[in-house]
């Protein structure tokens, strides 16, 4: 009986756990991810400040995805000299978005990320905006068993260009500076 019982809650733990493999759709996207913008370092950068404000991004949703909910980020800025900026983005209490080029299981992958924006001055009224993910992950299954029970499987995954131009396309449009709209996976 206790072999059977060790048995019983061996084959339980192997069910809460999930593995899915992560595909990407087939056809390749390619974005900028970066943009010159046409005002000084230190102007861009109190716009930014603004632009992304919780308030501002409540009301204006950074386009990371076509579809599903696309989260609120905070930024640290971080001023090296009056020509130079950064801005290290976290997302608060894990915001996901359904990725327009991961799938995981057959689905658009839940995915989160951590993203840092780079203001290089490089004329008196022009400033190189350069994106780059630190942190790109999906979610991949689920894992058993933590201290609170079940919890998700993350798997970094590479960035992709979508999300990194989302965010320049949402300062351009912040900015009132037409921009080519964000080249997402076609679908269909």
């Amino acid at each position: 009986m206790k072999y059977v019982s060790l048995f019983i809650f061996i084959l339980c733990l192997a069910s809460c756990t999930s593995n899915y493999r992560i595909r990407t759709q087939s056809n390749a996207v390619e974005n900028k991810t970066e943009f010159s913008f046409p005002y000084s370092a230190e102007n861009l950068s109190s716009k930014l400040e603004r632009i992304f404000s919780i308030q501002n991004q409540i009301e204006n949703k950074i386009p990371l995805a076509s579809s599903f909910h696309n989260g609120v980020y905070t930024a640290k800025v971080t001023k090296f000299n009056s020509e130079t900026y950064q801005f290290d983005f976290n997302n608060i209490s894990s915001n996901f978005w359904k990725s327009d080029f991961y799938l995981v299981n057959g689905e658009k992958a839940k995915t989160t990320g951590k993203f840092q924006i780079i203001l290089t001055q490089t004329g008196v009224q022009s400033t190189n905006v350069k994106v780059r993910v630190t942190q790109l992950r999906v979610i991949n299954g689920i894992e058993c068993c933590g201290p609170h029970g079940r919890y998700s499987r993350y798997t970094d995954v590479a960035p992709t260009t979508i999300e990194e131009y989302a965010f320049l396309y949402f300062i351009g449009e912040q900015l009132g500076v037409k921009m080519p709209p964000v080249n997402r996976v076609n679908n269909g």
